[in-house]
């Protein structure tokens, strides 16, 4: 098998002999494009880092704002929380005497009372006297 020659590049674009107005022409239609695609992507740049700044001035901004309205809620919330408790405080005692009163109002705990009183006043008496006699 015979050696191969080695690839050949790819063909280039015509270009037009030198010298002549039509490869001025070609040269400066080369560079111009350039010069618009330079100047387009300076102003993507340019219009993308504005636009990323503004951004994270913006995202900054409602991070703060989240923040302070977290720390308000909390202090609304422990705000609110210290004004139960407090009334709680104040309630509890009260309804305790209220549902006492009420449990003495009731015929059945006075008279478990008395007879309970009666039973250990009457022990009470029986060791007394026993201890009288004795």
């Amino acid at each position: 098998m015979p050696p191969q020659p080695p690839p050949q590049p790819p063909a280039l674009p015509p270009q037009p002999a030198s010298g002549t107005p039509s490869e001025a022409e070609y040269t400066h239609l080369i560079s111009f494009f350039k010069y618009l695609v330079t100047i387009t992507l300076t102003a993507l740049t340019i219009i993308i880092g504005a636009g990323a700044v503004f951004f994270y001035r913006s995202m900054s901004d409602v991070k703060n704002d989240a923040k302070t309205s977290i720390e308000n809620t909390t202090k609304a919330a422990d705000a609110e929380i210290l004004k139960i408790q407090k009334g709680t405080s104040e309630i509890a005692p009260t309804e305790a005497q209220k549902s006492i009163d009420d449990a003495f109002t009731k015929g059945n705990v006075q008279a478990m009372i008395e007879r309970t009183a009666r039973e250990r006043v009457n022990t009470a008496l029986d060791q007394e006297i026993q201890k009288n006699l004795a």
